[in-house]
């Protein structure tokens, strides 16, 4: 079943959000709810270069505020590069019976999320959760996972305040 054709995205619309106002593909694709390859395919037919922008990512504010909580020591193995993401997605699992069920709460695949479980045990160089022997038992935290799960939910908590923060104020 083929979907209704979309509009062209117009080139003075791409010209003021990327090169105007700095906004990346990722970002321009949000904010029309697209996909980036369909931004990436209006850029090219209309000819505009793409630019590089980079954009400070959360690793670096969330380390920030773990340091502020001191839970730094606690966190820093695991705060590398796509860190973050990999530690919110484990303090999701918490909640859960197993990695199939948080997966799907999450938004992700099983597989995608047990990798990245086995990177931050990597990473931490000890275990975060105990596998479940069969399907009827349950996946349970370590207590090292507990304290992991704690300390990111703390910056994660402190992340959401500093952006309310930073958003400017709703008026009706």
């Amino acid at each position: 079943m083929r979907h209704e054709p979309r509009g062209a995205i117009s080139a003075a619309w791409i010209r003021d959000r990327h090169l105007t106002r700095r906004r990346t593909v990722g970002e321009m694709a949000a904010e029309l709810g697209e996909s980036d390859w369909r931004i990436r395919h209006w850029v090219h037919k209309h000819g505009i270069p793409l630019q590089t922008y980079v954009r400070r990512g959360p690793d670096r504010d969330a380390l920030n505020i773990a340091r502020q909580l001191d839970v730094d020591a606690l966190l820093l193995p695991a705060l590398t590069k796509f860190g973050w993401r990999r530690l919110q997605r484990f303090a999701a699992i918490a909640g859960y019976p197993n990695i199939g069920n948080a997966a799907r709460a999450i938004g992700c695949r099983p597989d995608t999320l047990r990798r990245q479980v086995q990177l931050l045990e990597r990473d931490f160089g000890r275990r975060l959760i105990e596998r479940a022997p069969s399907r009827t038992k349950p996946t349970r935290l370590t207590a090292f996972g507990v304290e992991v799960t704690n300390a990111a939910r703390r910056v994660e908590r402190q992340l959401g305040l500093a952006a309310a923060r930073r958003r400017p104020a709703q008026t009706t």
